[in-house]
Order: C-alpha cells, then structure tokens, then sequence
C-alpha cells in the first residue's frame, strides 16, 4: 500500500513538472511570435505618443530617391493671440536625410518586430492611471496601410520597438570630423572617427564609446536649453555662448561625464587613446563651434552684447 501510494505522489510530481516545462515552452513560443520577421518595403510611417502633458512625442519618415528622410520632434499646441487658435510649436530633436543603407535598416527594425501584425489593433486600459497613448499610422511601397492605435495598452513588443526606433533616428556614428546639431556645427578630431558615436535628446548631444562587453561610456556632452545654461554642479562644465536666431536663444553648456581613463578594461584600445588628448582636444572643439540654419553664434563674453565674432 505505502508503495502504491509513493509511486501515486512521483507520478503527480512528474505530471506538474512536466506541465510547467510546457507551460515555460509555450510561453516562449509566444513570445517569439512577436519578433524576428522578414524587413518590410516602407514607403512613409508616423508613431505619436501622448501623455499627461500637452507635449506630443513624434517619429515619422518617408523613403526618398536616395534613401529615407527621418525625424524625430516634440510637437506642442500653442494658443496664438494673432490667429486666435492654437498653432503647433515643434522642437527638432533630429531631422536627417539618410542613404539606402539607413533606409534598409528602418525597415529591418518594423520587419523583426512584426509590425504588419500590428494592424487594426485598439487597446485600452480604463483602469491605468498614466494617460500615455500611441497611434502609429504606416504605408507599405505596394500602398497597405497599417493603422493601430492605444491607450494605456499597447502590442507586447511596443517597448522594444520604439527604443530601437528612437536609436536609428538619434544616434550617429561619427563618419566626418564636420558635424552638427542642427543649430550648430563643430569640428571633431579625426581620432574620433569611427570610435565615437553621438547621441541626440532633447536639448542634449551626448558622445560616447562603445563597452567591450555591451553598452555605452558617454565621456562628452553639450547641452542647448533655452532655460539658461546648465547647473554649475556639472564637472568640467565651460560656459560656451548663445544661439540666437530671431526670438530664439539657446544657451550652449559644454560638459565631462565618465573619465574614459577610469575604464580603460571595458573600453578598446582606440576609445581609451581618445582620453590622451581629451583636454585640448574639447577646447579646440568649442572654439570651432558656430552658429548653422539661420543661427548666429555669442560666445558667452559677448553674448550680452550682441556681438557676432564669427
């Protein structure tokens, strides 16, 4: 009888366990059914998020002859007293005319997510209390459109998605010692091409190294506020100057972040040789910069006095 009932208790030990492993296995399954799909031939997308604030966070872009245009801005409604209505405020965090191998790699980023799948999907959450919402509208090169839109419910690969999204359209690995924000434009050194990439966010360009074993070491950073510069907390932090284009004003911030030299076992041979000439090399970046797009540049000494040295 005790025999009976021992092998009573393995056999339903053995059934849980071999329920769970398929539960696991299924649960897997699922999950990958939301990635890994072929590139899809995109001729325009827009994906607006929202939430509690009247700021709206949008991406969107077209295929071009050459390769794709892509923006990514902060769209505000603003009430304007000479028409009397509101008028969209758009603040560019980036806008860039990319070539075949960019536009290739965009519809790579919809393909592995799926997001054909995406179509007519309308989710909401009544009982979520952040308020955030998305609608991404698509058009494919054969003329489908993919529509679908949330509130406080999204695809489960949503996340993911707009991370990656977000990193194709702002980050820039340096190919040229000429670059520019958009405001502005600098010289970089020629040790910085290919080791370094650039960040754009708003109101920020942050560069940094790649980490051997995965992730990033921002060692440089230039802040644009239209606040005022940023906090003399910040090590490192050099008042450059002003970019003022009509009512415009943008107080430009230069600042250090992680010292390279501090890392060197998780950075390459080239990202820690950068750390030799940081110094002069920052200094000879900010005397470089100058004002691009209908922007005049103040250094900070003349920036009172309306003063264009350049």
């Amino acid at each position: 009888m005790k025999k009976l009932v021992m092998w009573g208790l393995c056999l339903g030990l053995l059934l849980l366990f071999c329920s769970a492993c398929a539960k696991k296995h299924n649960a897997n399954d699922d999950g990958n059914a939301y990635y890994g799909g072929e590139p899809m031939d995109l001729k325009s997308f827009k994906l607006v998020q929202t939430d509690m604030t009247a700021q709206r966070r949008v991406y969107e872009g077209y295929k071009t002859e050459s390769g794709v245009h892509l923006e990514y801005y902060i769209s505000t409604e603003m009430w304007d007293d000479k028409t009397s209505g509101n008028v969209e405020c758009r603040n560019v965090v980036r806008a860039i005319d990319a070539d075949e191998s960019v536009f290739q790699k965009l519809c790579a980023v919809f393909g592995s997510y799926k997001i054909a799948g995406w179509a007519g999907f309308r989710g909401n959450n009544s009982w979520a209390l952040d308020g955030s919402g998305m609608c991404l509208e698509v058009v494919l090169a054969d003329g489908t459109e993919i529509d679908a839109r949330g509130t406080n419910r999204f695809p489960k690969n949503y996340s993911s998605f707009v991370q990656e999204l977000c990193k194709l359209i702002t980050t820039e690995k340096i190919s040229s010692v000429r670059f520019s924000e958009g405001t502005y434009e600098i010289t970089l050194p020629e040790s910085w091409v290919g080791t370094v990439t650039a960040s754009f966010s708003e109101n920020q360009v942050a560069f940094f190294v790649d980490k051997i074993g995965g992730g990033e070491l921002t060692f440089f950073i230039i802040d644009s506020d239209t606040y005022g510069y940023a906090p003399d907390s910040y090590k490192g932090r050099i008042e450059v100057g002003r970019l003022i284009s009509g009512e415009d004003v943008r107080f430009i911030t230069a600042r250090d972040n992680y010292a390279i030299a501090s890392y060197a076992s998780e950075v390459s041979e080239e990202a820690l040789g950068l750390w030799k000439n940081y110094e002069s090399d920052k200094l000879s970046i900010l005397e470089s910069l100058r004002g691009v797009n209908g922007y005049a540049f103040y250094p900070d000494a003349t920036a009172a006095k309306g003063q264009d040295l350049r």
